[in-house]
């Protein structure tokens, strides 16, 4: 019986976190049908003032996405470096 009320409580968790993410999505692709979605009233959405918030939260800024692939790159050629030397080093002593 516990099992099935911490079950229950999950699932519950979970579908909240579904709604948001299907909220965004048809928000993304069509605002008007998102609009017409909650006018039915079928479903608790959240205002499209809400997603707006989500969604802006969540934009990179494009410096810092440059500064990540740059840092990758260095990094990147740092490895393939490293496996170099060793692949080297390890036909010098075959």
């Amino acid at each position: 019986m516990r099992m099935g009320m911490y079950y229950t409580s999950v699932v519950l968790d979970y579908s909240m976190y579904d709604k948001k993410m299907v909220a965004l999505a048809v928000y993304t692709r069509s605002p008007a049908s998102y609009e017409g979605l909650k006018s039915f009233n079928l479903l608790q959405l959240p205002s499209v003032r809400t997603l707006k918030h989500y969604i802006d939260a969540n934009l990179e800024v494009a410096g810092e996405c440059m500064e990540r692939l740059e840092k990758e790159r260095k990094e990147y050629l740092l490895l393939k470096k490293q496996l170099k030397e060793k692949r080297e080093k390890h036909m010098g002593t075959a």
